[in-house]
């Protein structure tokens, strides 16, 4: 998968984007099983307003309205994030792309700060799925459309890729971005023709924050994918660790979540806010056939006071104990 300069996801100079291949290559046929059409890359993003006004990212046919940047992220294993950032006059967003490669998943989240009044503010995403281009050379597919899921299977075999934004609606048309071109399509009868999903964040003021979470997924099972995809968007846990981005502190982390077990390797990994909380292996305990260091001083005291004649309080011998113990113990801490 490759991820443009504007933040569809095309590999700059080749015209490919998402790759679908289960088999892979030495597997039966069709090989390749590309989700997106070689040399002719479509996977746009798309944003509007209720006045009329668009922004569509999709560099390979249209050209791009907004200049990106895009920067690795650093992540835990199994995990490849992006993050694509842009600043207009009417507001700025920041995405984050994370690939889940052993789930076939692959999520991005936007977060949009508006600058100026912004009705009917909407967003969407929109693919042309070509599952079949490679080997056969139709460029159809099964499309449905169900509510806020898109989902493109092949017709050679049960490959699939689905597109999903809980709260949003899916529609399919032709050679399109824009929200009100995918709301205005509908369920299509088209196979080969472009599937999207949009969502609306509403009426927004200057200052508003709004936010929005979409996943593809691939997969070899169509009502399988269907559901991961919603499924994953809807958690709103990039790294699918079982806890929500909004109470994980390393959200692009699978190893650190709350409840994960805490290591000495000077990370929070509970996130408790506390480092390192583990002790050392065996600590306070005694070696069998040792005296712990508090019955040596106890041991010790007790020798000192029977030396020394006449028994002392026995209040004066918890003191006295007390102050050797307590060093030794730090001590070993």
């Amino acid at each position: 998968m490759g991820f443009a300069s504007d933040g569809s996801l095309c590999n700059p100079g080749v015209g490919l984007g998402m790759v679908f291949d289960p088999d892979g290559g030495a597997g039966p046929a069709p090989l390749g099983g590309d989700v997106l059409l070689p040399g002719r890359c479509f996977e746009a993003w798309a944003l509007s307003t209720g006045d009329g006004r668009a922004w569509v990212q999709a560099e390979a046919d249209q050209g791009s309205d907004l200049d990106v940047d895009v920067a690795a992220l650093e992540t835990g294993a199994g995990l490849q994030a992006l993050e694509a950032r842009a600043e207009d006059a009417a507001f700025s967003l920041r995405w984050q792309l994370v690939l889940r490669e052993d789930e076939g998943l692959l999520l991005m989240h936007l977060r949009v700060e508006a600058r100026e009044a912004l009705p009917g503010f909407a967003l969407s995403r929109a693919f042309d799925p070509d599952l079949d281009a490679w080997s056969t050379g139709d460029y159809g597919t099964d499309n449905s459309v169900l509510d806020d899921v898109v989902l493109a299977a092949s017709a050679f075999d049960d490959r699939a890729v689905a597109l999903a934004a809980p709260g949003g609606a899916g529609g399919a048309c032709a050679w399109c971005a824009l929200p009100d071109a995918l709301a205005a399509g509908g369920a299509g009868a088209d196979r080969d023709e472009q599937l999207g999903v949009w969502i609306e964040l509403g009426d927004l003021a200057a200052g508003d924050v709004a936010e929005a979470t979409f996943a593809y997924a691939v997969g070899a099972e169509p009502r399988a994918v269907a559901e991961a995809a919603w499924a994953a968007a809807a958690a709103e846990d990039l790294d699918g660790d079982g806890a929500p981005d909004a109470a994980d502190c390393a959200p692009l982390d699978p190893a650190r979540a709350p409840g994960a077990a805490e290591q000495a390797n000077g990370q929070d990994d509970d996130c408790d806010g506390e480092v390192d909380e583990v002790e050392a292996e065996g600590a306070g305990a005694a070696r069998e056939g040792w005296a712990s260091p508090g019955e040596e001083a106890e041991d010790g005291a007790k020798a000192s006071a029977c030396a020394a004649g006449p028994r002392a309080p026995v209040g004066l011998l918890a003191v006295a104990a007390a102050a050797l113990i307590l060093p030794l113990r730090r001590s070993r801490r």
